[in-house]
């Protein structure tokens, strides 16, 4: 490679993608978007050409329920991974740690739920070799550990919304006793 497409030094391509509150801290987690969709669209395939009695799998209900809950899990991890680049961009440090841990604990159980619903609607060719599900089940559960335990990235996720509890006014808020009326129903404004 020319050197003047190489950013550091030789070799140091992971060093620099690792560094602290770097964005590189996950860039694995456009490969997991990529194997989402992969599945997705099999899923999706799988749904308009397998017929059943009462017509192509995409008609029945569960079918249906199944497809809606990973689109929504997909997108609901892309814009997580996509506000925390934007965060990182702007160098909020104190915001981005907790979308990074954020990143980190759905990256193995989105790519785990929805390798799963779709080696489902594949049935028994689902698990088999000619499918790519059991590799990603498999390869969640290697991100769940290797990227550091899931847990402890969960347990961290919110750090940044702990540190802003003490910056609400109290006097904000309302309580339980205000917001019933004197029968014990909740008022209404």
């Amino acid at each position: 490679m020319p050197a003047d497409r190489i950013l550091g030094g030789e070799g140091q391509a992971f060093a620099i993608a690792q560094t602290r509150h770097g964005g590189g801290r996950i860039h694995h987690a456009m490969r997991t978007i990529a194997l989402l969709h992969k599945a997705f669209d099999m899923m999706l395939e799988r749904a308009a050409s397998r017929q059943t009695a009462r017509g192509p799998l995409a008609f029945l209900q569960l079918a249906q329920q199944r497809i809606a809950e990973s689109w929504i899990e997909i997108e609901q991890f892309r814009l997580l991974v996509l506000r925390t680049w934007l965060i990182d961009k702007h160098k909020d440090y104190r915001e981005v740690r907790g979308h990074i841990s954020a990143v980190k604990a759905q990256m193995p159980k989105g790519l785990h739920d929805v390798a799963q619903r779709a080696m489902h609607l594949h049935g028994a060719l689902g698990i088999s070799n000619e499918m790519p599900f059991t590799e990603m089940m498999v390869e969640s559960e290697v991100m769940a550990l290797a990227d550091g335990r899931t847990e402890v990235h969960r347990s961290r996720s919110p750090a940044s919304t702990r540190n802003r509890i003490h910056e609400i006014d109290t006097t904000d808020l309302v309580t339980v006793e205000s917001a019933l009326d004197r029968s014990g129903r909740l008022a209404t404004c």
